[in-house]
Order: C-alpha cells, then sequence, then structure tokens
C-alpha cells in the first residue's frame, strides 16, 4: 500500500488581493455577486479563499469584474509577484 498524497496548498495569488477586496467592500453578499456573474456561491468562495484556481479565460471572472466596474486587468496577480 502506497503512502497518502498530501494535497499542495494553493495560494491565492490567482486573483488580486485588491480584487477580492473590491469584491468584499462593494457591498452585495457573495450569493447575489455569484448570481449575476453566473457562478455558484460556493465557487466563488472557493476562488477568492484560494481553494481553487479560476482560468484568466473563463467568462465568468470578467462577467463578476464587471458587475462590481472593477478594470479586467487587475483582476489577477502578476505571475511573477511571488517570485
Amino acid at each position: 500500500m502506497s503512502p497518502r498524497r498530501q494535497k499542495p496548498m494553493k495560494s491565492r495569488a490567482f486573483l488580486s488581493e485588491e480584487f477580492c477586496r473590491a469584491l468584499k467592500r462593494h457591498g452585495e453578499t457573495n450569493a447575489a455577486l455569484a448570481a449575476k456573474a453566473g457562478l455558484n456561491v460556493g465557487v466563488l468562495y472557493h476562488w477568492t479563499e484560494g481553494v481553487n484556481r479560476a482560468s484568466r479565460e473563463d467568462p465568468r471572472i470578467a462577467k463578476l469584474a464587471e458587475t462590481i466596474n472593477f478594470p479586467k486587468d487587475r483582476i489577477f496577480e502578476n505571475e511573477f509577484a511571488h517570485v
């Protein structure tokens, strides 16, 4: 029997801290924001808490940014910010 593999910890690097703060400051619940972007509230939670990563090409991310009037070019962390 082989030893269990530990899942690597995922960082929040995929969404910028600025975007996550803007989502929280927007004033709507996560459920309301998720619904407007066509997301399940659990998916939004996982993205903002760094549990799962979102694809840069996912149209729901663009819709989420549009919903809170956030610049699309600042949604994701710079890939080299943590190097």
